[in-house]
């Protein structure tokens, strides 16, 4: 009864020191790791070992390190710190069924199994049957993007931080308590709708990124040419509504939209009908084709079936374009006559200009998800876009193989049967491998996953952590998985409750 007591006390103390550092006063990314349980507390020290379900944890709170059970926690969050991106040639992108995401360099790719190089875990075999999507990081020749993968080559528009947004909150209601002694009462509230209607885009551990604010909106810069492809896959959780313009100035450039029960194509002022869009509609898969020249935009349904063109003509928007340009060339002139009057260098007064060549996407209301994006030039024919039976291979020239996968004969040597015969296709010209669809792995109820800054992640049963590496073991691994906790993220213990963000 004595020690139960001591348990208890221990327990209690814990908890109350743990208080002090709750999740409602969010540490800054650079104070160090925290300890995360079930109910939001946290506690800030330093993650020194695990095993048997048991967590080691020294905090400047307690004279000794703490023992705790992984079962009442939630995560171990570890600061923020520079690393440098990967950016070999030679570097691929291992989506697992099981929503895992791996990165590293293939060494070998047979009919059956995957060795991948793996960052954070060294050599890895991985049966294909567990392989969802393959995808070469860097791009080669005539592809613009392959992805997402993850926030980093996207811009926020027009978007706050959550503290941003906090913090406008309050200043905006006490413009509107000011507004209200005053007699304004109708200015503040409608400010306030807008300030929270503005929030980021969030990444998920398969690369995709969502959100489910409306008119949350992200820009990726790109140099475009003149013509171009661009196939996308959008999933939405009700009927869905988007924006996807091909230009960050969405009035004027080539776009395709929902409005209402309508998907649409437009250029400037001229628009056409693609199809009819219901509540049923959860995902939509298309094949846009852009020619500036022409100013027109040609959409397909990812079967390939054509949906509709439009086009808006050049000349009328050459005609803007010089007005516009002859009143911005006035404007510089006569900046520069005022700058030089008031002594001042003209150079130095002129602010840069944002890029306006890439793709903005905007969510027009409920949850959307951006779950593939390619962009790559085009020759200006439209392609037959093809479907086929098998995995989906593509080559970094852009073409599109449908078959299986044969027996490594040499290495680096990729093996593929498509349309009769056996090609052979160096992996050093392989872009991506999208597999077959297949039941997908549900997220495992126990265990942990780490994530890592890179956007890799890796779920398993832990079985210990020593000299800051991890033990996982994968479910699709014959052996268990060192994990380099070096530049992690978290380590997040499935089957609790994730911690509700502070209000």
């Amino acid at each position: 009864m004595h020690s139960n007591l001591l348990r208890i006390m221990s327990t209690a103390a814990c908890l109350l020191f743990a208080a002090v550092a709750r999740a409602d006063d969010k540490p800054a990314a650079a104070a160090g790791q925290f300890l995360v349980w079930q109910g939001g507390e946290q506690l800030p020290g330093t993650l020194l070992s695990a095993a048997d379900q048991q967590l080691q944890w020294s905090s400047p709170l307690f004279q000794q390190p703490l023992q705790i059970r992984t079962s009442v926690l939630s995560a171990v969050r570890f600061p923020t710190t520079a690393h440098a991106p990967q950016s070999t040639d030679d570097q691929f992108r291992v989506l697992l069924r099981g929503g895992d995401v791996l990165l590293g360099r293939i060494t070998a790719l047979s009919d059956q199994l995957l060795e991948l190089q793996a960052e954070h875990c060294g050599p890895l075999q991985i049966p294909l049957a567990e392989i969802s999507v393959l995808q070469r990081l860097q791009l080669g020749s005539g592809i613009l993007y392959n992805g997402p993968a993850g926030l980093e080559d996207w811009k926020t528009v027009n978007q706050l931080t959550e503290q941003e947004e906090q913090q406008r909150q309050q200043m905006l209601q006490q413009m509107q308590r000011q507004g209200q002694r005053q007699g304004a009462q109708q200015a503040a509230p409608t400010e306030l709708k807008s300030a929270r209607s503005l929030f980021v885009w969030n990444a998920q551990p398969d690369g995709s990124l969502a959100t489910s604010r409306q008119d949350a909106t992200l820009f990726l810069p790109l140099q475009l040419p003149e013509k171009f492809q661009v196939e996308v896959v959008l999933t939405f959780q009700q009927r869905p509504a988007f924006l996807l313009s091909f230009g960050r100035n969405a009035d004027t450039s080539p776009r395709i939209e929902t409005w209402l029960d309508t998907l649409t194509a437009s250029v400037s002022s001229a628009y056409q009908q693609l199809q009819l869009i219901s509540d049923q509609d959860r995902t939509l898969h298309l094949h846009c084709f852009v020619d500036r020249t022409r100013g027109s935009l040609t959409v397909a349904s990812g079967e390939g079936k054509p949906l509709g063109s439009v086009r808006h003509t050049p000349a009328a928007q050459a005609g803007k374009a010089a007005a516009g340009n002859n009143l911005q060339a006035l404007g510089n002139l006569l900046g520069n006559i005022v700058a030089n009057a008031a002594g001042a260098s003209p150079a130095a007064s002129a602010a840069p200009a944002a890029s306006t060549d890439g793709l903005l996407l905007r969510s027009q209301g409920g949850t959307t998800q951006l779950r593939r994006l390619r962009v790559s030039a085009w020759n200006g024919n439209i392609p037959e876009i093809r479907a086929g039976n098998g995995l989906r291979l593509e080559t970094v020239s852009g073409e599109v193989l449908f078959g299986s996968l044969q027996a490594a004969t040499e290495p680096a040597v990729l093996g593929i049967q498509s349309e009769g015969s056996v090609r052979s296709l160096p992996l050093g010209q392989l872009s991506a491998v999208i597999f077959p669809p297949a039941e997908t792995r549900p997220d495992p109820q126990q265990g942990a996953r780490i994530t890592w800054q890179d956007g890799t992640s890796l779920s398993g049963q832990l079985l210990s952590i020593s000299e800051n590496t991890a033990r996982l073991q994968a479910p699709w691994s014959a052996t268990a998985v060192p994990a380099s906790l070096e530049s992690a993220r978290a380590v997040m213990f499935l089957g609790s409750t994730a911690p509700a963000p502070a209000p």
